[in-house]
């Protein structure tokens, strides 16, 4: 094959010095075509049951990606706080949209909710899994936000109230749901299928003094305190606790206080890093790094 010469280079005395291959024909064709030709998704096959990771940091950290995930059930999704822009992290991830079934919201500050708003806008109808108290506020906001009115935004997904103290049944699975301690109402819940469970914290203020402060000042009773005490203990294969910026978040020293039995089953989301050398992890994030239950 010919060679692609560059202009020959003069000297002072206008004779050629020298001149430059750059490449063949066939190297010329093979780098417009990598330019050219857009790069595919990778090939995702989701587990039965497990939870993809599309961010893990929180909304003060400029440089990591708001936290938001995708709970897979027999093989189909929902996605758990989608992120802003969740549309474009799924394509990215290789997850077709007609993948998420569900979307489910535990609070309705922006860095959790953005994304569910833009989700139940495009493309397929889903399911929209929340509280009365929680749904009523993301309806609220987002219809004063956009200037859409209550009734199309209803109309725009399907509620599965998610009740205190009562489970829920969704794909297969069966989901517990309770509030955290946060500043705004915010939940938490277990989900179960096949044998296999996660617990997932939401936004959790788990400081065991605060805590007790509530309790002896009769804000909470025994009973809640008790209940929020106890939530990541709860017996289970996995654990996603968060520990985001204090004082309305967990501070990371709790979470290194826990028995190492919990340490073996948990991944902190919610913050930004993690010091070197640390006892737990933080959650892996990607399609690849997929935590799979099944």
């Amino acid at each position: 094959e010919d060679m692609f010469l560059e202009e020959d280079e003069e000297g002072d005395d206008g004779d050629v010095v020298q001149s430059k291959e750059i490449g063949k024909e066939s190297d010329i064709k093979s780098i417009r075509l990598s330019i050219s030709t857009p790069v595919s998704p990778p090939t995702f096959h989701p587990p039965s049951f497990g939870v993809t990771v599309l961010g893990n940091s929180h909304s003060f950290d400029k440089n990591g990606s708001t936290s938001g995930y995708v709970l897979w059930i027999n093989g189909r999704g929902v996605m758990i706080d989608p992120p802003p822009y969740s549309s474009a992290a799924l394509e990215r991830e290789g997850i077709r949209p007609r993948m998420i079934m569900a979307i489910i919201i535990t609070h309705c500050h922006a860095d959790h909710d953005a994304g569910a708003f833009q989700k139940v806008m495009t493309g397929t109808k889903v399911a929209v899994i929340t509280t009365p108290t929680i749904y009523k506020s993301f309806i609220r906001k987002y219809s004063a936000l956009s200037g859409l009115s209550p009734a199309l935004l209803r109309h725009s997904h399907r509620h599965r109230p998610a009740i205190i103290g009562q489970p829920l049944k969704f794909q297969g699975a069966t989901f517990h749901f309770t509030y955290t301690l946060h500043t705004i109402p915010c939940i938490a819940f277990r989900v179960e299928w096949r044998g296999r469970s996660m617990v997932f914290t939401g936004d959790h203020m788990n400081i065991p003094e605060k805590i007790d402060d509530l309790e002896s000042t009769g804000v909470l009773t025994k009973e809640r305190a008790d209940s929020i005490r106890q939530l990541p203990l709860i017996e289970c294969d996995l654990l996603l606790h968060e520990s985001g910026a204090p004082p309305i978040h967990t501070p990371l020293e709790v979470l290194l206080n826990v028995p190492d039995e919990v340490k073996k089953r948990l991944y902190v989301v919610h913050t930004s890093a993690l010091p070197k050398e640390c006892e737990v992890r933080v959650a892996p994030i990607g399609t690849t790094d997929t935590i799979r239950l099944d």
